[in-house]
């Protein structure tokens, strides 16, 4: 048996490689376009006086992302939890059965 690497793993691994540096460059690029939104954002606030805010080199590119970075509103399941389950006495007593 010898030692060196056969040629078919060397390239599976050069693959594995590649691939993960394509992913952290996209994921780099994604994030900087999301935060350069966020600034122009904040910069078309009423009131937040005259900022000249560069827009992201590829900006044009990117503007197929805009549908996937819409806000969505958020929904409050703490208090759906609490009303679901009743009075906050009855949590407290049932959580204290299984201490004992």
């Amino acid at each position: 048996m010898s030692s060196t690497p056969q040629p078919r793993t060397i390239q599976n691994w050069i693959k594995t490689i590649r691939g993960k540096h394509v992913l952290k460059k996209w994921t780099q690029v994604r994030d900087s376009y999301r935060i350069s939104l966020g600034k122009t954002k904040a910069a078309k606030i009423s009131g937040s006086g005259a900022v000249n805010v560069k827009a992201y080199v590829y900006s044009s590119q990117l503007q197929f992302l805009d549908k996937i970075f819409q806000e969505r509103n958020t929904e409050d399941t703490l208090s759906q939890n609490i009303d679901d389950c009743g009075d906050e006495d009855a949590i407290v007593e049932t959580s204290s059965k299984y201490i004992e």
